[in-house]
């Protein structure tokens, strides 16, 4: 079988890890198959090119800050190459579907924004972020009518595609995020250490990962005079965004309560999480975490959101706060660590969910059954 991946979308965040790790696990089970995959530059698809059976198409720089260059891939070139590729079926993996008359195609969607038009992340923005993402929302929808099949990583994520879109749920499979199943371990779980309590925020800077709450949270711990640290893992050369963010805490005067290790790689993640008492994530918005599988594979408390798609995730493995209330997240955090058998077993239940997660082989698997059914 010919087959046509898109991933051209997918430079960075959440995304992009996914669509590489089930790439990886995907592939040698189609050896069968030729493969044309489509991919941004210099994002680390590369090593792809590497299986046989495999061709790499990039698509330029343009296509990424010019909506006219997009506009013009996503309505004509995408369908050109695919049919040069003599594709049977389309894989989209970014998001969008493209018109492609005469083949089958299946478009998974990871772009959270589009199933929360609700979510208290949209006031969090500012106009270009707010413009952009009202913009994306309206193409990707207006584009669903060229998929004949589709894929989105949780259930809750699947009802609300369904509902919002009138979609038939028999058309829609669900295809999780995994993680290689080995814990760490961790000796000291519910015990904060001398130096107080350390938590670690692993996420780039975006406006639903709602970092602004760490200001009124940071004075807060100074004003009840908290021995707790947060730590962040920006870069402050990813955006004008992040700089900004970092020179607020600098300028607030709360870096003794908010700190910044910089940018972890996805494979110093479980090793970095040993310094830390546990993972605080107030996101607004999430299609399906891997940080809180992260967290559970190293023996950490998780503290995050109140909303469906952490409950669906996490259910009894994580203590939940109101995101937009700094002494709900500060009230939270130190109850639960005035309690460390509430803890474990908090951890306990996330060793539980983890051990009922599929790991990258058997997505993967899933996955490829799904290429196969659909039509």
């Amino acid at each position: 079988m010919n087959l046509f991946f898109n991933a051209s979308n997918l430079r960075f965040g959440g995304g992009i890890t996914f669509t590489q790790q089930l790439l990886q696990a995907l592939l040698p089970l189609r050896k069968n198959d030729q493969i044309t995959i489509v991919v941004p530059n210099g994002a680390g698809y590369e090593s792809l090119a590497q299986t046989p059976n495999v061709q790499l198409i990039f698509v330029p720089d343009r296509f990424h800050y010019s909506r006219i260059s997009k506009y013009y891939y996503n309505r004509s070139v995408f369908e050109k190459w695919a049919k040069q590729a003599n594709a049977d079926k389309i894989i989209s993996l970014g998001n969008i579907a493209f018109p492609s008359p005469g083949i089958t195609q299946l478009l998974l969607i990871q772009n959270a924004f589009l199933f929360y038009p609700e979510s208290p992340a949209w006031s969090r923005m500012n106009i270009r972020q707010f413009t952009y993402n009202r913009m994306m929302n309206a193409y990707t929808a207006k584009h669903l009518k060229f998929a004949s099949a589709y894929a989105v990583q949780t259930a809750v994520m699947k009802e609300r595609l369904c509902r919002l879109f009138d979609i038939d749920p028999e058309k829609v499979s669900i295809v999780p995020n995994a993680i290689a199943h080995s814990s760490s371990g961790n000796d000291n779980i519910g015990t904060a250490k001398n130096d107080g309590i350390r938590l670690l925020v692993l996420s780039k800077y975006y406006a639903h990962k709602n970092f602004e709450i760490l200001l009124p949270l940071a004075k807060e711990i100074k004003q009840q005079k908290q021995n707790i640290t947060i730590t962040l893992t920006l870069d402050a050369n990813e955006s004008k965004d992040t700089a900004a963010f970092l020179e607020t805490i600098q300028k607030e005067q709360l870096a003794d309560v908010v700190k910044n290790r910089g940018h972890v790689p996805l494979a110093e993640i479980e090793q970095t999480f040993h310094y830390y008492d546990g993972l605080l994530f107030p996101t607004l918005l999430e299609s399906f975490s891997g940080t809180y599988l992260e967290a559970m594979k190293s023996g950490k408390p998780i503290f995050t959101s109140r909303f469906d798609f952490a409950t669906h995730l996490c259910k009894d493995a994580a203590f939940y706060f109101n995101p937009l209330d700094a002494r709900s997240i500060l009230r939270t955090i130190t109850d639960a660590f005035a309690q460390p058998e509430a803890i474990i077993a908090k951890v306990g239940k996330g060793h539980e969910i983890l051990d009922e997660m599929p790991d990258w082989q058997r997505v993967a698997q899933s996955f490829s059954e799904i290429i196969d059914r659909f039509e």
